[in-house]
C-alpha cells in the first residue's frame, strides 16, 4: 500500500476521470470529512489539459492567489506553499493524484503540518479540495461554484476538516481489528492485521482493491494485506466498516 485514494469502482475511461479538477479522486471519499486542526498546510496546484495534476508552477495565478496566509470562515489557519527545491523533489502531480501517504507524511513531518489540503484548479477555472490526516486517510469535495475562488475552497477546506466520525459502539465490539505490523515489500506497505473475530479478516477477501497476502499462526486471526487500490489501510477499514486501533 502506498496511497491514500483509491480508484473509482465503476470502470470510467480517463479521458472521463480527468475531465474536472478530482481527476480520479474516488466519489466515495468525496463524502468523509476529517478531524478539525489548528491549521492546514496547503499545495495549490493545476489539473493540465491533459489531465495531469501541475505542481509549483510560480507564475500561476492560482498558486499567486494563495502565497499569503488566510483564515477559513471558520478561523482554521491556512498556510501554502510554493515549493522549495526540497518540495519539488518530495513531491509529483502522480503523488497528489493519488494521496501518496508516503510523500504526504514526508511533506507533513518536514512542515510540522497536523493536515494537508490539495486545492487542484482546472482550465475551466473549476476547483476541487482533497485534504489529508495522518491516520484518517483523505477526503475531498468539489468546489460547487462557477470562477471559483481562494474563498470558496476555504470554504470547502471548513467542509472538509469538520470532524471525524467513529464508527458507532456496536461496530466497535463486532469488528474490532487492531493494525499490530507494517512493513515495505516490493515497493509496496503491507500491513499486519489481527483479530479476535475472523469474520471482520474475512470481510477485507470483498473489497475491492485490497489483496491478502498470506495468514499467519498467532494468537488470533491474523492477515498480512496489501492495498493495490491507492488507500491507506485506515480508509480501507473505514470503508469497509471494520474498526480499528
Amino acid at each position: 500500500m502506498r496511497c491514500t485514494f483509491a480508484l473509482l469502482g465503476l470502470l470510467m475511461s480517463l479521458s472521463t476521470a480527468h475531465a474536472a479538477p478530482q481527476g480520479s479522486w474516488p466519489d466515495e471519499a468525496s463524502y468523509i470529512s476529517l478531524s478539525k486542526k489548528s491549521w492546514v498546510l496547503v499545495i495549490p496546484a493545476r489539473r493540465s489539459e491533459a489531465g495531469d495534476i501541475v505542481l509549483w508552477d510560480k507564475d500561476d495565478d492560482w498558486l499567486k492567489q494563495w502565497i499569503v496566509p488566510r483564515q477559513t470562515p471558520s478561523g482554521t489557519k491556512t498556510v501554502a506553499i510554493t515549493g522549495d527545491a526540497d518540495d519539488k523533489r518530495m513531491v509529483l502531480g502522480w503523488h497528489l493524484e493519488n494521496m501518496d501517504v508516503n510523500a504526504l507524511n514526508k511533506l507533513a513531518g518536514k512542515y510540522k503540518a497536523p493536515a494537508i489540503a490539495v486545492a487542484v484548479k482546472d482550465a475551466s477555472q473549476q476547483v476541487a479540495v482533497a485534504g489529508w490526516v495522518s491516520g484518517e486517510g483523505a477526503a475531498w469535495r468539489f468546489v460547487s461554484s462557477s470562477g471559483a475562488t481562494r474563498e470558496s475552497a476555504l470554504g470547502v477546506i471548513d467542509e472538509i476538516f469538520s470532524g471525524y466520525s467513529e464508527p458507532n459502539e456496536i461496530a466497535v465490539a463486532q469488528d474490532k481489528v487492531e493494525i499490530t505490523g507494517q512493513r515495505f515489500n516490493d515497493g509496496w506497505t503491507e500491513y499486519r492485521l489481527e483479530s479476535f473475530d475472523q469474520s471482520s479478516l474475512e470481510r477485507l477477501y470483498k473489497v475491492p482493491g485490497v489483496e491478502v497476502m498470506g495468514t499467519l499462526d498467532a494468537n488470533s486471526p491474523s492477515v498480512i494485506v496489501r492495498v493495490t487500490d491507492g488507500r491507506d489501510i485506515e480508509t480501507v477499514l473505514r470503508s469497509a466498516g471494520i474498526s480499528y486501533r
